[in-house]
């Protein structure tokens, strides 16, 4: 059986790029359907196996991306194959908090799946997806795998997120690695805080493998650095890519960012685009808290807790009318759950994080997580987290 499947070939330019998007879609049964693409990308040619005509329509926003267009498309008949070539740049503007994560430099490049920067949100799923980067001999693609047959890196396959791209000059190229994980970078400067992220991620692997959650394989976690390229942004998670500035100095900071993305291993599933976000992100952060509570360090405790108590009050409720996600849910969330460990304990906190860890996929939602409280003997927490939900 056919399967549909999207293949982008990007070419870098010097503050740009270009790229060819292949669209194989065999199952696709309408003659009209739509996609986004980065606002700041400009589209070259459209053509399919059909006929078509098509148009850009701006202002798009979607959930946690960049600004982008609507690309409408309409064939004679249904479309099965599609090539979109376009060309810009994605840069982060901080000013804007536009394209987060993305730069195109001549030592580095990083285009993340947030920016948009390849065609999103087809009304049919793909299967199977990868880029080609192709003539960039000189470049190491993490997570890549070099062709020098085709002189292409290939990123991607079955089942794999291939669009988070973090590609270095391998002249500029550093890495500290272990069994567990590899960080790229390229400023001798980050060096030691890269030495400690290593030693930190076995501690916290230690704890939450196992012992706060279920146990499971993890696979090898590569970690980009972009700085000095980019020097804001903080950093995410997709699989096992986690993309940062840097790790931070040795101390709270670092350990708290590989801890609360550590932690969305096990604490994830919840719709992110909606208000139960609220679970996966509070449990995320008292992953981190109990990780501090169990090792004794105040300072990561109190450092966590003090990224949200003090704005806390002043944000919305967590639970929104309409279902939308509200601001703030990290710290709204984090500081619901300080509310039950000040009434029940450190004992329960545990307990509150592994329980939405170990829900189905299909009960990853606020009311299916308040029920298994219940009925794992958590009455008295679900009550109060009810309660803190408002609306």
């Amino acid at each position: 059986m056919e399967q549909n499947e999207l293949t982008i070939r990007l070419t870098l330019r010097p503050a740009g790029f270009s790229a060819c998007a292949h669209l194989l879609c065999p199952e696709n049964r309408a003659h009209q359907f739509s996609f986004i693409l980065n606002s700041d990308l400009t589209i070259r040619s459209l053509r399919a196996d059909v006929p078509v005509q098509w148009q850009c329509t701006d202002g798009e926003k979607p959930a946690f991306r960049s600004p982008a267009q609507r690309v409408s498309v309409a064939g004679e008949r249904p479309v099965a194959e599609l090539w979109v070539e376009y060309e810009g740049s994605v840069q982060f503007d901080p000013m804007q908090m536009k394209n987060w994560a993305n730069i195109v430099t001549p030592d580095f490049v990083s285009l993340s799946y947030y920016s948009v920067w390849y065609p999103q949100d087809f009304p049919f799923g793909i299967a199977q997806d990868r880029v080609l980067l192709a003539d960039a001999p000189d470049w190491f693609v993490v997570k890549g795998r070099w062709d020098p047959s085709r002189s292409v890196w290939e990123y991607g396959g079955e089942g794999y997120d291939p669009f988070n791209i973090a590609a270095y000059r391998k002249e500029k190229l550093l890495v500290v690695s272990d069994e567990a994980m590899n960080i790229y970078f390229m400023d001798p400067a980050v060096r030691p805080q890269a030495e400690a992220a290593r030693d930190v991620y076995r501690h916290i692997t230690a704890y939450y493998n196992g012992r706060l959650f279920p146990q499971r394989r993890l696979d090898v976690l590569d970690v980009p650095c972009a700085w000095p390229a980019i020097r804001e942004g903080g950093g995410y998670r997709r699989r096992d890519l986690m993309w940062s500035v840097s790790p931070g100095e040795p101390g709270p900071g670092l350990t708290h960012f590989l801890a609360h993305e550590t932690a969305h291993i096990w604490c994830t599933g919840a719709p992110a685009e909606t208000w139960e976000d609220w679970l996966n992100e509070t449990t995320a952060e008292w992953s981190v808290l109990c990780l501090a509570l169990g090792a004794g360090d105040r300072e990561l405790f109190d450092y966590t807790l003090g990224r949200h108590l003090p704005r806390a009050a002043s944000l919305p409720p967590i639970r929104t009318r309409g279902g939308s996600r509200p601001e703030g849910v990290h710290s709204k969330g984090t500081a619901l759950f300080y509310r039950v460990f000040e009434q029940c304990g450190a004992g329960v906190m545990e307990k509150l994080v592994r329980t939405f860890a170990t829900l189905p996929d299909a009960d990853k939602n606020t009311a299916s997580y308040l029920a298994a409280l219940r009925r794992g003997g958590l009455a008295a927490a679900a009550d109060l987290i009810e309660q803190g939900l408002g609306v």
